[in-house]
């Protein structure tokens, strides 16, 4: 909830809030809050630092017993929101539930030492399919390594070198990596490109 300006957050309404009626509405099947239920029901949102990093907004989240978060910008703007499924998913896999729809295969080849692959992806899938072998951490998903290499989430075009795999961050939505390219360089990554990877990492001032 705002008021005139998008960076003056008021507070936070959830729809399980909104449509939670009294027992004598419910007895009588209406559930049509008032402006005063409704304001009743506005709660202070958790407000998170864009610069944290995805263990520590996890762990703020956790003890603050929240699942939803703002995020602020250096300057105290509003930078977007952030649920505990946001920062979970790149790290343990696809959250979803049975009534979401089928998604993409998660490792696609463009071209012979190309690949598509969905930052969901687990990292055993992307080795048995694409040859890219990631090693174990406190991850599971491609997206999960590519955030636990960089210790930041990345924008588009951010890229990681791992040894003989060009792995770049192709798209993000919100707080989660979609997709990614993977290219292959049998002969190893040219000097030019593992150049252009620490370029890519450098974080925008």
């Amino acid at each position: 909830m705002v008021t005139e300006d998008l960076d003056d957050v008021d507070g936070v309404l959830f729809v399980n809030d909104l449509f939670r009626s009294s027992s004598r509405r419910r007895a009588i099947g209406v559930s049509l809050p008032d402006e005063r239920e409704i304001e009743r029901k506005i709660r202070e949102p958790l407000r998170l630092t864009e610069s944290l990093a995805v263990f520590e907004a996890l762990e703020e989240m956790r003890q603050q017993h929240r699942t939803f978060a703002v995020v602020m910008d250096e300057h105290g703007g509003v930078a977007g929101v952030v649920s505990t499924r946001d920062l979970l998913e790149p790290l343990v896999g696809d959250l979803g539930d049975e009534f979401d729809e089928d998604e993409e295969e998660d490792v696609a080849k463009i071209t012979e030492l190309r690949w598509l692959i969905q930052g969901q992806a687990h990292i055993d899938k992307v080795a048995e399919v694409a040859g890219c072998p990631i090693p174990e951490g406190e991850y599971v998903t491609i997206g999960g390594y590519i955030i636990d290499q960089l210790g930041f989430f990345p924008q588009e075009g951010v890229m990681v070198v791992h040894e003989n795999w060009v792995l770049r961050v192709y798209r993000v939505e919100k707080r989660r990596i979609l997709e990614i390219i993977g290219e292959e360089y049998p002969d190893g990554v040219p000097q030019e490109m593992v150049d252009a990877a620490l370029k890519s990492q450098k974080k925008p001032e």
